[in-house]
């Protein structure tokens, strides 16, 4: 019993500084993020995958079940319409979530492999950074018509939908389908693209 007492006396007598009295963490302790197993670095890393599969000999991207990426993607997209006065919450939630559920599904009927619901959010997720950056290039576009506009929306659209394709058919083993996976979710982008523009 008295090795008890001394080990708790060891362990909180000891020197606390002012960074710990405020934050009520103990010397040594894990940071929040760690303990929630979030990755700043992966998650910077992994939102330039547009960019990493547009290089033709980029033929593996690491493939996570990480989906705090994907919401920090898709609160950027929210606030960037909710500066522009456009206010969709409901939509924007509702046709990611559909359009990721509509995806497991779809790749679980195309391949005997079998994916993750939180593989699929991911890589759908990450891949919308194109339109993030369109959602956030339009506030300073407001000088251009509606033509233009649509133009590069839907070639933002078809580089997410290119860009989740390509990783997908990559991981599993897909090429020869590409088109049939890329298809709706260029259907899916345009969905987000047409929040952009209207």
């Amino acid at each position: 019993m008295d090795d008890f007492e001394d080990e708790l006396k060891e362990q909180y007598t000891g020197r606390i500084d002012i960074k710990g009295a405020l934050s009520g963490s103990f010397p040594g302790e894990k940071s929040l993020l760690e303990e929630l197993s979030i990755d700043l670095n992966m998650i910077k890393t992994e939102s330039l995958l547009p960019l990493k599969v547009l290089k033709h000999n980029t033929t593996e991207v690491n493939v996570s079940s990480d989906v705090t990426g994907p919401i920090i993607i898709l609160v950027v997209f929210t606030l960037s319409l909710v500066i522009q006065g456009k206010l969709h919450f409901g939509y924007i939630y509702l046709i990611s979530l559909t359009s990721s559920f509509l995806m497991f599904i779809l790749l679980n009927l195309l391949t005997s492999k079998g994916v993750d619901y939180s593989i699929c959010c991911n890589i759908m997720g990450y891949s919308m950074t194109p339109i993030v950056a369109f959602s956030l290039g339009s506030m300073v576009l407001v000088w251009t018509g509606m033509f233009i506009k649509s133009i590069l929306g839907i070639g933002m659209s078809a580089w997410s939908a290119y860009t989740a394709s390509k990783v997908v058919c990559t991981h599993l083993s897909l090429v020869e389908k590409m088109v049939v996976v890329g298809y709706p979710l260029f259907l899916a982008y345009m969905c987000f693209m047409m929040m952009v523009l209207f």
